[in-house]
């Protein structure tokens, strides 16, 4: 997998294409090496989440994203600018690109519904409002299948620019909850549908507006619930 976040006046934040070593990184682009520091796995239940050669892009390797078929998998890969309660890359007002390359393997499928044949990695934006101990801490979420449901390409790369398409919220905290249409957060949200919008959409909802909301985290991912092995 292989993603770029820009800002305006930022130039391109350390973010980075997920390649081994020994590639050419490209401009405004930075390695990211097995073993990184910077990079942290999350895994849980049996996914996983590692750098490999098996599939490389762009390089000599890629980022691999397993879950198995239990519900409780997930393996997610995140970044975070530092410390969550003050630091950060710049604020969601100014994000002017955001992308990401997937390849989605084809595996014989026991489920076939629409959510799940339109499911990719998924990417989250870790955001924050405020600064300490009175900050508000969100995530916006990207799945296709609420910008797009037709089903996923299997077997080749697809570059996606997630700039203009649907993110879900996810307020973390005391009161934490999925934002719905109202712009309440509740856990769980059925049967109210998940309130979606572009990020420059957020940021400027009347209701709800992430207007000043710092990014200070990345993560690509795969799991939670997921009903069937995914590669």
């Amino acid at each position: 997998m292989f993603y770029r976040l820009v800002k305006k006046h930022l130039g391109s934040i350390a973010l980075a294409g997920l390649v081994a070593t020994g590639a050419v990184p490209l401009a405004a682009q930075n390695p990211v090496f097995p073993g990184s520091p910077l990079w942290q796995a999350d895994n849980r239940g049996f996914g996983t989440a590692a750098i490999t050669g098996t599939n490389p892009r762009l390089g000599n390797g890629s980022l691999q994203l397993n879950v198995t078929g239990q519900l409780t998998d997930w393996s997610f890969f995140r970044r975070t600018s530092g410390d969550s309660l003050n630091a950060g890359w710049g604020l969601l007002d100014n994000l002017n690109r955001l992308q990401f390359d997937w390849y989605r393997q084809a595996l014989p499928l026991a489920v076939t519904d629409v959510p799940w044949l339109a499911q990719t990695p998924v990417l989250r934006l870790f955001l924050r409002q405020g600064l300490g101990a009175a900050a508000t801490f969100s995530e916006l979420v990207w799945e296709k299948f609420y910008t797009n449901n037709s089903p996923a390409v299997t077997n080749q790369w697809v570059s996606q620019n997630l700039t203009d398409q649907m993110f879900w919220r996810f307020v973390q905290g005391s009161n934490s909850g999925y934002t719905i249409g109202d712009c309440t957060d509740v856990d769980p949200f059925f049967p109210n549908p998940l309130k979606t919008a572009t990020p420059t959409g957020w940021v400027n909802d009347p209701l709800c507006p992430l207007t000043g909301a710092t990014v200070w985290g990345v993560s690509l991912g795969v799991g939670s619930a997921w009903p069937d092995q995914y590669t």
